[in-house]
């Protein structure tokens, strides 16, 4: 039996469970506080896991995975012990034909074995995004967002919005530049909006220099909720969305909003947040 259990860059734990050749596998990948992202309000919606066999040349298995909650679910058949096998998980924006998210491992499978292995997943497109990407109240109605941007080189300035449902008592307390951007070289904006959002701008004031380092990764805020009245909204589920507003290169160049995918975070109030 093998167990994978990825906890990585992304923090996409992947929990995939594994019997011997001829049976059945079951695959749980549960999503550690950071699920993934979505085109401007439009969450991704295929989850794929392909197991390969190197040595062979060959594609084993290719399944969809299912999202359930904050677990992915699915089964593979039919694998092979006793020899080093791939496993590549995928999550994809379906209607782009656009893989967000990639990770990879490699495990031999060992007949009536259990082994653990981690699968980091990381982001291969431009990305604004939150962590944790999952949180859960219970006792508490305070809670902290981090924003950050990945894979967009050259970045001089970006500005966003956080956004929840109108009719939800949710509130920004306070929000502080991240610790990338935390510079008296860049001006750093956060300012609430006339409704249930936030707008905040990040911007570079040295001529040709970004907000990002070399590979295109800035934290950008670190931004403070509360819930108002927990009782009020108890076993209740939200989105807190992140919609990019405008993005201008070193060389002062408009970046087209429609080239960067945007991450969400859902907000469970309540021990079992269905609704």
């Amino acid at each position: 039996m093998l167990l994978l259990a990825a906890v990585g860059l992304m923090a996409w734990g992947c929990s995939d469970r594994l019997v011997d050749e001829a049976e059945e596998m079951s695959v749980q990948i549960p999503l550690s506080a950071e699920l993934l992202a979505a085109k401007p309000m439009v969450a991704a919606d295929e989850f794929q896991l392909t197991v390969t066999d190197h040595a062979a040349d060959s594609v084993l298995a290719q399944v969809s995975l299912a999202l359930n909650r904050t677990v992915l679910e699915g089964s593979v058949e039919d694998l092979p012990a006793g020899r080093p096998l791939t496993f590549l998980v995928e999550a994809m924006d379906s209607e782009n034909g656009v893989v967000i998210y990639r990770g990879s491992a490699t495990a031999i499978v060992a007949a009536n074995k259990t082994i653990t292995l981690n699968i980091p997943l990381a982001p291969v497109v431009p990305l604004l995004r939150f962590t944790p990407r999952f949180v859960q109240l219970h006792t508490d109605s305070s809670f902290v967002l981090d924003t950050w941007v990945e894979n967009v080189d050259s970045l001089f300035g970006i500005s966003f919005r956080v956004l929840w449902p109108v009719d939800f008592p949710l509130r920004v307390d306070s929000a502080q530049a991240g610790a990338d951007v935390n510079s008296p070289g860049i001006i750093f904006f956060a300012q609430p909006g006339a409704g249930s959002y936030h707008t905040f701008s990040v911007t570079q004031t040295g001529a040709g220099e970004a907000i990002v380092g070399p590979t295109g990764k800035a934290h950008l805020a670190r931004v403070y909720f509360t819930v108002e009245d927990p009782a009020s909204v108890w076993d209740s589920r939200i989105g807190i969305l992140l919609e990019p507003t405008g993005l201008t290169g070193v060389d002062s160049t408009i970046i087209p909003i429609e080239d960067i995918y945007a991450d969400d975070c859902t907000l469970e109030v309540g021990a079992s947040g269905g609704k």
